[in-house]
Formats: C-alpha cells, structure tokens, sequence
C-alpha cells in the first residue's frame, strides 16, 4: 500500500516498504521545496492524534515517534478536509496493523479518545496525578502529552517551521 497526503506546508507517504517520509516547506513560497525531511520506519511511530479543525475542515495529523538514542521527534500534517476521511482510514490502518496509538481529538469535546473507544461519558477517566517538571512532584503539567494535540496559532505554526528549517540548514 502506498499512500501520500499533502498539506500546505508538509507531505507525508507511506511506502510498500513500511517506512513513513514526512517532508516540509517553508511557508510564504507559492512553489513548494524541501526544507526538512523526516523519514522512519512506521514502527517507529509511537502515536498519532487526529485533530479536525472545525473552521476549514482539514485533518491535523500529529505524530510522535520514536529516534535512535532514546529521544522522541514529533511532526504534523495538516489535510485538506477533501481528504480528512481517507487520512482516518489510515490512521485506523496504522493502529490495526502497526500498533499505532492512535487517539482522536474532538473540539467539542475535552481531551483525546482512542479511534473505536467509546465515548468519554460512558466510563469514568481520571487524570493522571500532576507533577511539577523540575521536581517531579507538585501541580506542574509540564509533562502532559496534551499539549502535542493542542490548537496553536498561525503565527506559532510559521515560527515552528521557521526553526525547522533553520535546523535542517536549508535557512537562506
């Protein structure tokens, strides 16, 4: 299976091979060129969360994988809303065959579910104890994984790939 979505900014595919290549653009070019690629094998994608943007219908993807050393990289695409459906058809084919946790972000709703769970209000959820990121104790939240399916805004997306790109060595 082969499959590739493209934003704005960013691309991703998915080879016959089993290995994931996100690739993005700095934005404000009406032609589109490599700044950064990222490219992994799709066992090394630890999570995904689904995030709609109720304003213009597109799909963000949000993924977080796994790199050598320990450490973690984290990516996003955003789909066109033409598109959305298919991205959740293979967001539910990276968690069947792959393992993938996937979760769903709804806006109407608060916090993340997992694709096929069933709806918050039918079990309770507690939150996990808060801890303070320096000390490990206290009310800190800091090291809550709800931050990577939070809303941001124009202004932080465009700062975001600006430091990509700077960090890949592609900054003019």
């Amino acid at each position: 299976m082969i499959v590739r979505f493209t934003g704005t900014c960013a691309a991703l595919e998915f080879d016959d091979r089993g290995w994931l290549r996100l690739e993005w653009a700095e934005p404000g070019h009406d032609h589109w060129y490599q700044a950064g690629e990222l490219r992994t094998p799709v066992t090394d994608c630890l999570a995904l969360t689904l995030r709609p943007d109720p304003s213009d219908g597109r799909l963000h993807m949000a993924f977080r994988f796994r790199r050598p050393g320990g450490t973690e990289a984290y990516a996003e695409l955003a789909v066109v809303a033409q598109h959305a459906a298919d991205a959740v058809r293979f967001a539910e084919y990276l968690a069947q065959d792959y393992r993938v946790e996937v979760a769903r972000h709804d806006p109407t709703e608060t916090g993340d579910r997992q694709l096929g769970s069933p709806p918050p209000d039918s079990a309770p959820v507690t939150d996990p104890p808060a801890r303070d990121a320096v000390t490990g104790t206290g009310t800190g939240q800091d090291d809550s994984a709800d931050w990577l399916s939070a809303p941001v805004s124009a202004g932080t997306q465009t700062l975001f790939r600006s430091v990509l790109t700077r960090l890949s060595g592609t900054a003019r």
